[in-house]
């Protein structure tokens, strides 16, 4: 219906070009996101950015570079995106237009989260901050909270991280109700998965998530929440739905890392090699980037992580330790215990697989240190899982 409202208002307004006809086209591209019809999108948000351009109107502009960078924001259009988003911030800054500066401030942060520049992040969450505190909009500070999750939940403080979910939601719910509790229920099953108690989320998700979007991501959020807790057959049957041909179901969209994540876990832990073969053949053309939920409301780790997983589950385990490496080195980079955490665990379950005394030493050297930073971040699935690992390694019942 939508849709339909717009497309009708589009054939009545005049030819020539004008801030309305750059409204409408702009917003008739958002409103076709979610559709198969990617040409027809792409093209209304680039004539919208062509005609706003030639008006030369810096508020008129804005619009249609956020149209725009909403209709590149997949896994493919990383760089164009970005510059959108810069460009977007500086003319924010310029004409002092408080909202637009918002509005670009979220792409610029998300852009610079999967780019791993976490001093960056940091510098754009703070100008986010100021400015949504001097406009005391609900909807600005839903999500600065997400963000002060999100940056909460990198560093390992995952109490303050569960609170910080409490009180975006209380916002969100007043300006942003069903995209605030997906944001919810995403950002509180990450911390779920990092710290346990994961059974009453899953019931909730399964309730709650088809009816709140009823997206795949979805099905591979069930998945991974499934497989944490060994329910496997639940979890493979999820995981087949998107599985045929190649993982073809998975849709090219701002939610696809988050899906291929997901899947991604859900499928180590089944230790399914032929399905991990065909989701690292997906997510391997982006092996430099950092893997982020949505817009920055939190950050999964670097792709390497989950491409090492991969590689070990299908069975290439230099290639898994190459990655794993690259992991370690990216997670500590973006200064995340938890992250070091997970990858060290992830490192030395590979490095047992190699079945060398010399690999067994190196493992038992990670998961002494993954221990105690998920001891000291009260990670206690990475903390159970670690110490389980390495009472077996000494006690030789893994060689």
């Amino acid at each position: 219906e939508f849709v339909g409202l717009l497309e009708r208002a589009l054939a009545a307004c005049p030819a020539e070009d004008s801030r309305e006809r750059v409204r409408l086209l702009g917003r008739l591209a958002q409103a076709l996101y979610w559709t198969p019809d990617k040409d027809r999108l792409l093209a209304l948000s680039d004539e919208a950015l062509k005609v706003a351009r030639r008006l030369a109107d810096p508020a008129t502009i804005a619009y249609a570079l956020d149209s725009r960078r909403v209709v590149l924001w997949t896994p493919d259009h990383v760089d164009e995106g970005s510059a959108l988003a810069e460009e977007m911030l500086r003319l924010g800054r310029r004409s002092g237009n408080r909202e637009v500066q918002l509005e670009a401030l979220g792409w610029a942060i998300t852009d610079a989260l999967e780019r791993g520049s976490l001093a960056v992040v940091d510098e754009l969450i703070a100008e986010h901050v100021r400015i949504a505190g001097e406009l005391r909009q609900p909807y600005n500070l839903w999500y600065t909270e997400a963000l002060r999750a999100m940056r909460a939940h990198l560093d390992g403080r995952f109490a303050e991280a569960e609170e910080l979910c409490e009180s975006a939601y209380a916002f969100g719910s007043q300006a942003h109700g069903v995209n605030a509790l997906q944001v919810y229920l995403a950002q509180t099953l990450q911390l779920r998965l990092d710290r346990g108690h994961m059974d009453a989320l899953l019931e909730k998700l399964r309730i709650e998530a088809p009816a709140v979007l009823p997206h795949p991501v979805w099905r591979a959020a069930i998945a991974d929440a499934l497989s944490s807790i060994c329910l496997y057959d639940e979890a493979l049957e999820q995981v087949d739905w998107f599985a045929s041909p190649g993982f073809a179901a998975v849709a090219r969209d701002c939610l696809w890392t988050t899906t291929v994540v997901s899947l991604a876990r859900a499928v180590v832990r089944l230790d399914h090699a032929a399905y991990a073969h065909e989701l690292h053949e997906l997510l391997s053309p982006f092996a430099d980037r950092t893997c982020t939920l949505g817009g920055a409301i939190m950050c999964l780790g670097p792709a390497s992580l989950f491409l090492g997983m991969l590689a070990r589950t299908a069975g290439n385990l230099d290639l898994a330790l190459a990655y794993l490496e690259d992991a370690l080195e990216r997670s500590r980079a973006l200064s995340s215990p938890p992250l070091v955490a997970r990858t060290q665990l992830e490192a030395a379950r590979t490095h047992l697989r190699i079945q060398t005394e010399a690999a067994q030493a190196a493992a038992e050297g990670l998961l002494v240190e993954a221990a105690a930073t998920a001891t000291a971040c009260e990670m206690e699935t990475v903390r159970a899982n670690a110490e389980t690992l390495l009472a077996s390694v000494r006690h030789g019942a893994v060689v």
